[in-house]
C-alpha cells in the first residue's frame, strides 16, 4: 500500500513579495496553518495530476523497474487469444481499474492505495502483490519523480492559501 501525506509539505520556496504590518502578516500565517490541517485538497490534485497517470506510465512501461516476463505458457495462451505479450494489459480492465480514481482514499493528512478492487477486477490484489506461483507486479510504486512532483504539487498549494488568506480569500 502507498500512503503519502502532509510530510510533502514545502513552503520553503516561498518568495512571494507582498507588503503588509508584521501583525497583520503574522496573523495572515496563522489562518493559512489553519487551512494547512485539512490536506485533502492537494491530496486529491496530487493523486489525479501525479500518482494515477505515473501508474498508468507503470503499465505502459511493463513496470518501473521492469515486471518479470510472462511464463511461455501465459505468452502461447495470450497468442492464441490475440491479447498480446506484455504483462497485465490483456483487456485493459485491470490498467482501468487500477488507474481509476476509485482505488484512492483521501483522508484530512494521508492518501492511500490501493483500497479495495472491484469483482471485475480483484484479481489485480494478487498482480500487485504477487503469490507463491505468480511473481509480483507492483504498478502502485511512488517512483522518485513522483516524490518531486508531490512535493511541488504541495508548495503550489501552500502558496495559493497563503495568498488567498493575505487578501482576505478564504
Amino acid at each position: 500500500m502507498a500512503t503519502f501525506g502532509g510530510g510533502f509539505l514545502s513552503v520553503t520556496g516561498l518568495t512571494k513579495s507582498l507588503q503588509a504590518e508584521t501583525a497583520a502578516l503574522a496573523r495572515d500565517f496563522t489562518r493559512a496553518a489553519v487551512v494547512a490541517e485539512d490536506f485533502r485538497a492537494p491530496l486529491e490534485q496530487t493523486v489525479r495530476r501525479v500518482m494515477m497517470p505515473s501508474i498508468e506510465e507503470n503499465f505502459v512501461a511493463g513496470g518501473r523497474p521492469e515486471w518479470e516476463p510472462l511464463a511461455e505458457s501465459t505468452i502461447a495462451r495470450r497468442e492464441q487469444e490475440g491479447t498480446g505479450d506484455r504483462p497485465l494489459v490483456a483487456s485493459g480492465k485491470g490498467m482501468d481499474a487500477a488507474t481509476s480514481r476509485a482505488r484512492w482514499r483521501i483522508t484530512r493528512t494521508q492518501a492511500e492505495y490501493p483500497t479495495g478492487w472491484p469483482k471485475t477486477s480483484n484479481y489485480m490484489g494478487f498482480h500487485h502483490a504477487g503469490t507463491e506461483k505468480m511473481p509480483a507486479r507492483p504498478f502502485g510504486v511512488v517512483q522518485e519523480q513522483d516524490a518531486t512532483k508531490m512535493t511541488d504539487e504541495f508548495a503550489r498549494w501552500a502558496d495559493h492559501a497563503v495568498i488567498a488568506r493575505m487578501l482576505g480569500r478564504r
